[in-house]
Order: C-alpha cells, then sequence, then structure tokens
C-alpha cells in the first residue's frame, strides 16, 4: 500500500496516458438477467429464436466478464512520466517497477483511480487505450454509476459545442498501419505488437483466462499481465501518433 496523498503531490500533469483493465465475471444472477432480456428480432422463425437462444446463453454464460455488471479488478495507467496500477483484490505483495494501489472493494479502487485522474489528467491529455472507445472507457464510467460515484471529469461526456480529450484507440488507429490486417475487424493488441515490431513479454496468461485465475486467487499474475498489456498499448499509441522517444 503506498501512500496516495505524498505520490499524488509528487504527480505532474501527463501529456500522454495509457489505460487498460481487466474484469471479473459477472455475479450468477447478473448474468441470467441478461439472458432473460435478450430479445430476437421479430421476423425470426420460433424454431431459430430457440436455436439461437441456447446459443446466446451460452455465450453470455462464456463471457459473463464483459457484461456491465462485472466488476472491475484492475485499472493501469501508463504516462509520460508514471506508471500505477489499481486494483480491488485487497493487500498484495507485487514487486513490479510500477506503483501499486492496493484496495479491498471496486468501490474504494475507482474513488482513488478519480483522485489520481484529476490531479494529472487534463484536457490537453492524450488517452490512449486498445478498444478504449468500445469496451474500457464505457466498463469504467458504468462502475462509477453502479456504485453513485461521481467520474473523472476525463470521462464527463462533453457537452455540445466543446472539445474534450484526444481519444486514441489503437485497435481503430492499427489499420493505418497495416495492409495485411486491413480487413480484419478487431486487431488484437498482440497482432499489434506484430504490426510495429514491438517485443512484449512472454505472457503467463491471456484475457479470456483472467476471469478463472481471479476466482482461483491469482491476483499477481492478473496485475502483471494487465501492467504489460498497458505497456504495449503505450509504445504502440506512441509510436503510432509519433511522439515515441525512440524516433528519429
Amino acid at each position: 500500500m503506498f501512500n496516495q496523498a505524498k505520490v499524488f503531490q509528487l504527480l505532474t500533469p501527463a501529456k500522454f496516458v495509457a489505460l487498460d483493465i481487466e474484469t471479473g465475471n459477472a455475479p450468477a444472477d447478473a448474468v441470467e438477467n441478461a439472458i432473460d432480456h435478450w430479445k430476437a428480432p421479430k421476423n425470426w422463425k420460433p424454431e431459430t429464436v430457440e436455436a439461437k437462444r441456447e446459443e446466446m446463453a451460452t455465450k453470455k454464460r462464456d463471457k459473463a466478464a464483459l457484461l456491465d455488471a462485472s466488476p472491475i479488478l484492475c485499472i493501469a495507467c501508463r504516462t509520460d512520466n508514471n506508471s500505477t496500477i489499481f486494483h480491488s483484490m485487497g493487500d498484495t505483495d507485487l514487486k513490479i517497477n510500477w506503483t501499486v494501489s492496493d484496495h479491498g472493494t471496486e468501490k474504494e479502487m475507482l474513488s482513488a483511480f478519480r483522485q489520481w485522474a484529476d490531479s494529472i489528467i487534463t484536457p490537453a491529455t492524450v488517452i490512449a487505450g486498445h478498444n478504449l472507445t468500445a469496451f474500457d472507457l464505457p466498463k469504467i464510467r458504468n462502475a462509477f454509476i453502479r456504485h453513485r460515484l461521481k467520474l473523472p471529469m476525463f470521462l464527463l461526456p462533453q457537452l455540445r459545442g466543446e472539445i474534450g480529450n484526444d481519444i486514441i484507440d489503437t485497435m481503430k488507429l492499427a489499420k493505418a498501419y497495416t495492409m495485411e490486417h486491413r480487413d480484419t475487424l478487431m486487431i488484437s493488441l498482440d497482432t499489434l505488437a506484430d504490426i510495429l515490431n514491438i517485443e512484449r513479454p512472454k505472457q503467463a496468461m491471456s484475457g479470456a483466462e483472467v476471469p478463472a485465475a481471479f476466482e482461483r486467487g491469482e491476483f499477481a499474475p492478473i496485475l502483471i499481465y494487465c501492467c504489460i498489456d498497458t505497456e504495449t498499448t503505450a509504445q504502440a499509441a506512441q509510436l503510432m501518433l509519433g511522439i515515441a522517444n525512440n524516433l528519429i
């Protein structure tokens, strides 16, 4: 556990922030509620509806970590001068070159993340992430509202006519840097790393394995995995935006 007040005082406004989150499975009742509220298109035949209902139910149970009700386990943030990971899995003895913010609940983690974000993210800060606009940002916003917490300033929807932070989704931007994968619907972070020739440490798990690892109490591998993905995302975004330090 680190002294948040002291760390926040030392932070300076960030020019760039890369974000990534990991989630656990939604509670069983939330999964069943999502299944019960599924509606098929009106022009489908009854036999098609029943077949698709079973398929959909299986998919929602298998992908329970993608539902709105799924808990956020951690939020990793890589800035141009600081690396911090916030998590809700209790005290950990994690030996990594990141600041680790331990919290016992999702609500406590979100409050600490908001304090951090409002301390260093200004309207001029570029926000980057892989599949950021379709997953991470909506998921974080939903979690704040579920807990009836105020959003960090950078996450507030912008009013008409106002200009908010530049949001860079590396999944979308990737297609400007590849011919081979230009028709791929969702370019994975691993594929993007290959496209940009970014070396990645050998991964102990994949994102799909995170919920099961959490249920087994394997917290450290989840945090390390999230930090590695965030570092890769930061490198990819900075390369594609032309702001990487190793460009000449």
